[in-house]
């Protein structure tokens, strides 16, 4: 995929993912999410920009979210690869890490992660109380970001135990070589 491609796939995944939370949580505890629009949308392809955002956006006065595309979008060569999550929820079945071979495959999961976090800063922002406060990856987060995974990413996501299996095997290959390139006598 080209770089145009991919930004457009970011747009459109993320209004999708918008769109999505607005007609499906529509509960007294989500009305805030009637109103939730991203008012940004951008991808940076900066070699230097290391990380994502998603969040409340002053300059815009609205939710937005920013995606690092340099690191995201990295070619995996058809080789099982590692998506990792925060240590703190990295395990979780719904919203852990995973292995995949797409590098779309990443960066929808980005995509999610950071719409979860403008979805949780609307609500804040939206409905000031003390209530909806939460810490960055707190309950709230987490509500929402599963819902997205469980819809966006979860489902098209390759076989995780032959990826798994696969990946371990590489990485264990490629220990194997730095220890033979190491041990060799001087």
């Amino acid at each position: 995929m080209k770089k145009q491609e991919y930004n457009n796939f970011v747009i459109m995944s993320a209004k999708d993912m918008e769109q999505w939370l607005r007609e499906s949580f529509v509960s007294d505890d989500c009305q805030h999410l009637e109103t939730f629009k991203l008012k940004k949308i951008e991808t940076d392809w900066s070699k230097r920009r290391t990380c994502s955002r998603g969040g409340w956006y002053h300059g815009v006065n609205g939710p937005g979210i920013n995606i690092a595309m340099n690191r995201t979008c990295k070619a995996t060569y058809n080789q099982s690869t590692r998506w990792y999550e925060y240590a703190s929820f990295d395990r979780n079945k719904d919203i852990g890490g995973f292995y995949y071979y797409d590098p779309e495959d990443s960066l929808i999961a980005t995509v999610a992660h950071e719409v979860a976090h403008a979805a949780q800063y609307h609500r804040y922002y939206s409905n000031p109380s003390v209530e909806s406060r939460d810490k960055p990856h707190g309950r709230l987060f987490k509500y929402y970001y599963k819902a997205l995974r469980r819809k966006f990413v979860n489902p098209y996501l390759p076989d995780q135990a032959v990826l798994e299996r696969e990946y371990k095997k590489e990485i264990k290959e490629i220990r194997f070589d730095e220890f033979k390139f190491a041990a060799k006598p001087a």
